[in-house]
């Protein structure tokens, strides 16, 4: 008797072992994201750095070191995936390479993306080609700081003590907002082609400052292209602008992306989950927030 009870309980919770089976199964298959499909354009270090954090997990589960110094673009792409995932849809991210800021915006106005990898100043987007997002980052929310090289004449100066009238600011030639930053500070402004020039530029003395973003490091110290940049302490700008995302208009399934890209960003919002991506973005850094803002913004 007890041997035949055996085998009846046994049985009896197999099938009832088979039914959660299926039935979490069932619910699995319907209660999973939709696909959305997308191509994504940006420079080719920032999409190695993306590709390098994220491995093969799902950019939802990652989560972005409290200490880093990586730039802006290449966090604003998991952003993009993130919101996505927040407005209910599973992104599969092709990620073609542009070799600037400018030419990415040009392939997503022909079509041959469909979004920008970077975030888009309001006065640079052509209204008619592209469609923007609400903003990520809002005006007064992007400071920068007043960099210069390790060993200047500047270092260990107090900001609000330093005439910056006397001195040469550098900026990329097209950054035209950072560059009316910069003209509020002083009128020697010099204009670098590339990035990376900036630094060479304050090397060889044709340059005294540039405006960088503040990185997540406790001394706010830079290290970059093989230079040791360190801020004016106690001083600041905020740029004047908003930045967007930009979806193009005219390529397949744009439509569907804006709508889920601008969900996932108003969400990420009242959740607080921007405010807390700024802050590693470093363009609200805590340590500065009561330092002076030298420019008209």
């Amino acid at each position: 008797m007890n041997k035949l009870l055996l085998v009846r309980v046994s049985t009896r919770d197999i099938l009832l072992a088979l039914c959660v089976f299926l039935s979490t199964a069932w619910a699995d298959e319907h209660s999973a994201k939709p696909v959305l499909t997308l191509r994504i354009a940006a420079v080719a270090s920032n999409i190695d750095i993306y590709k390098r954090e994220l491995e093969d997990q799902s950019c939802d589960k990652y989560e972005v070191p409290e200490h880093h110094n990586f730039p802006r673009g290449a966090l604003e792409m998991l952003l993009i995936c993130q919101a996505l995932h927040l407005a209910g849809v599973q992104p599969r991210i092709e990620l073609v390479v542009a070799p600037s800021y400018a030419r990415a915006l040009e392939m997503v106005k022909s079509g041959s993306v469909d979004i920008s990898g970077e975030t888009v100043w309001s006065q640079d987007i052509d209204t008619d080609r592209l469609r923007y997002t609400v903003p990520v980052i809002r005006y007064g929310e992007y400071e920068k700081g007043i960099y210069i090289l390790a060993g200047h004449d500047l270092q260990g100066k107090y900001g609000t003590a330093v005439e910056f009238r006397s001195y040469r600011g550098v900026v990329v030639h097209n950054w035209h907002i950072d560059k009316q930053a910069l003209f509020d500070l002083t009128p020697k402004v010099r204009q670098a082609v590339r990035f990376d020039s900036i630094f060479e530029m304050m090397r060889f003395g044709r340059a005294d400052f540039t405006l960088l973003k503040f990185p997540t490091s406790s001394d706010l110290s830079v290290h970059l292209y093989g230079h040791d940049l360190l801020p004016i302490k106690g001083v600041k700008v905020k740029l004047n602008g908003e930045r967007h995302f930009v979806v193009s208009r005219v390529s397949p399934g744009a439509d569907v992306l804006f709508e889920k890209l601008n969900n996932g960003i108003e969400l990420m919002r009242r959740q607080e989950q921007l405010d807390a991506y700024l802050n590693k973005l470093g363009l609200a850094h805590p340590a500065v927030s009561d330092w002076k803002v030298l420019n008209h913004w």
